[in-house]
């Protein structure tokens, strides 16, 4: 495009921008940037917009703030992009901080990009009473019937250890898609629960709800603590019906919860069967059978 002397305009150098952030290459983002300078396009909202996502999918922090701070004229992209950008390099304490911004701005209302990653901060840093008050805010907005902002509010309640609440908005939410049963199940399990998180998979199933390698993961997880291995089989038979038996994920947690059960040959048959194996998959069979040597003993 260049060599023909065509002009990039704003849109060009959005896309460009967005290329680089999806590869992350740094070195790409940086040579884009210097034209957007060249070409006086640094200062439009959209490619303010799109080297912010850019340097934060780069890990490049204090690249985005400059960029940020430089900008003439800022929308709601621009400021969801600087939070998901903290939350992306798990600067939490950063992407609350920006939230509030966004509510101190009289021309902005967050949207459910904004709650949702305000709420994943306040959960990665287990802050209930902050996570509250932006509660009360999406309701106010009427935004919490939303599932994404809903999903995201439960797993903060999970991650708080609130699983009253998370249960309270799982009762009341409209659409219960396969994220939000599985933040349920993997709440119960975070919080010890491993009881309500089997029943909450079996409920799923009967919704027509169908598992998906998560839902199968965190139930095999709770199982392997409670190391009932009725329920383990059980949960295996729906997986070989639905084509999961070989996924690297779920045939880890299938090795471990055998083994936690006492039974190595079916975590063994489960690390045979499985396509493909990685660290996890490895690491799983060795402490099965290291287990199952020391029980020897």
């Amino acid at each position: 495009m260049r060599r023909l002397n065509v002009h990039p305009n704003n849109f060009t150098f959005s896309a460009i921008l967005h290329a680089c952030a999806n590869t992350f290459v740094i070195f790409h983002g940086l040579q884009v940037h210097a034209l957007c300078v060249k070409h006086g396009f640094n200062f439009d909202v959209y490619v303010g917009s799109a080297l912010l996502d850019m340097y934060a999918k780069c890990g490049e922090m204090i690249n985005a703030k400059e960029v940020f701070d430089e900008m003439p004229e800022r929308n709601l992209v621009s400021w969801n992009s600087m939070i998901v950008g903290y939350l992306q390099n798990e600067c939490f304490d950063e992407a609350i901080n920006c939230f509030i911004e966004v509510l101190r701005e009289a021309t902005l209302k967050p949207d459910q990009v904004s709650f949702s990653s305000f709420f994943c901060a306040c959960g990665n840093l287990c802050d209930a009473v902050i996570g509250r008050q932006g509660h009360g805010v999406a309701v106010k907005l009427g935004l919490v019937s939303l599932p994404y902002v809903n999903n995201s509010l439960m797993d903060m309640y999970c991650r708080c250890g609130s699983l009253c609440d998370a249960n309270s908005l799982f009762g009341s939410a409209g659409v219960k898609d396969v994220v939000t049963w599985n933040v349920m199940i993997m709440g119960c399990v975070q919080n010890h629960n491993f009881e309500d998180a089997c029943k909450y998979f079996w409920v799923m199933r009967q919704e027509g709800v169908l598992h998906d390698e998560a839902s199968y993961s965190s139930a095999l997880h709770a199982v392997s603590c409670i190391a009932v291995l009725l329920r383990g089989t059980l949960i295996h038979g729906q997986i070989i019906k639905t084509g999961f038996s070989r996924n690297i994920c779920v045939s880890s947690s299938l090795i471990t919860m055998y083994s936690k059960c006492g039974n190595l040959e079916d975590a063994l048959r489960a690390f045979r069967e499985s396509e493909e194996r990685n660290v996890v998959s490895w690491n799983s069979i060795i402490s099965a059978c290291n287990s199952m040597a020391v029980l020897a003993k």
